[in-house]
């Protein structure tokens, strides 16, 4: 029982994550399919991984992110 909830748990944030794919515009909303080549998205979110924690463009990206929660939300 203990790992079927730790594995919905899993899957509810992996929804999740592929939900603010979705909001970001990257991928469609009806098809699930990336609206840009699936090579090229993956290497963007590759680049975004390498940024430092303290890089001031994470608190810009912040900012923006959570107003569109809140806007959505």
């Amino acid at each position: 029982a203990a790992a079927e909830a730790e594995r919905k748990a899993r899957d509810h944030e992996m929804f999740q994550a592929a939900g603010l794919l979705s909001m970001a515009g990257l991928v469609d909303k009806k098809t699930g399919k990336p609206v840009m080549d699936r090579g090229q998205l993956l290497g963007a979110l590759l680049g975004l991984s390498k940024v430092p924690q303290d890089d001031p463009r994470r608190a810009d990206w912040k900012r923006a992110g959570d107003a569109l929660l809140a806007e959505k939300g």
